[in-house]
């Protein structure tokens, strides 16, 4: 497994351009969909950081064939590999394994408190209150683990609540036993990646 992440300030438009002139159809006709440009700049430099990680596996990114599920994930369909991009605010982070992987990233930033009970079970409700201090990082914590499995999975978001995570120290335990789950952190950002087991 490896991952590339950046800061949409390290991209100029006019190497953006470049590289969307040559990104795969299926990608371009995702994007040009968004009517928000940072969405779509966030897009654009999220498949060039595959193209990036695609390459350390020796696969050129003119050479994937891409398809997207039913479900929205995103697959390469002409080697055995997957990937999962993610972005929040200036930040975009892409990931790349041989097995099933489902990354997010998310600003740590105020938010209501009482959304939780939407993605939480009582015991993930639990750590992410039980700590005055770190309740909104807690938060995207958990937040950050669910939607990274159901990306890995091709799940809807709608089934958040069908897995749960404990944070101990510095492990992380999902229900789903067949799932290595992982939680980072960069400045005000945290984020989380699950893969499933070899």
């Amino acid at each position: 497994m490896e991952y590339i992440i950046c800061s949409i300030k390290d991209f100029q438009d006019k190497e953006l351009d470049v590289f969307y002139s040559n990104m795969n159809p299926l990608s371009k006709q995702k994007i040009n969909k968004y009517k928000n440009l940072s969405h779509k700049k966030q897009s654009i430099i999220g498949e060039y950081l595959l193209s990036k990680l695609l390459n350390k596996y020796s696969i050129s990114y003119s050479d994937a064939s891409f398809f997207y599920l039913e479900s929205g994930k995103p697959i390469i369909t002409n080697y055995p590999i997957y990937y999962s991009i993610s972005h929040s605010s200036d930040k975009v982070i892409a990931t790349i394994s041989n097995h099933l992987i489902g990354v997010d990233i998310e600003k740590i930033r105020n938010v209501s408190l009482s959304t939780i009970h939407q993605f939480a079970n009582k015991e993930e409700e639990e750590y992410i209150l039980s700590s005055k201090k770190n309740q909104k990082k807690r938060l995207f914590e958990i937040y950050t683990l669910k939607e990274a499995y159901v990306k890995m999975m091709g799940l809807s978001i709608l089934q958040l609540k069908d897995v749960s995570f404990t944070v101990q120290n510095n492990d992380v335990f999902c229900s789903d036993t067949s799932c290595q789950a992982h939680l980072y952190y960069q400045n005000n950002y945290v984020f989380s990646i699950c893969q499933k087991k070899e």
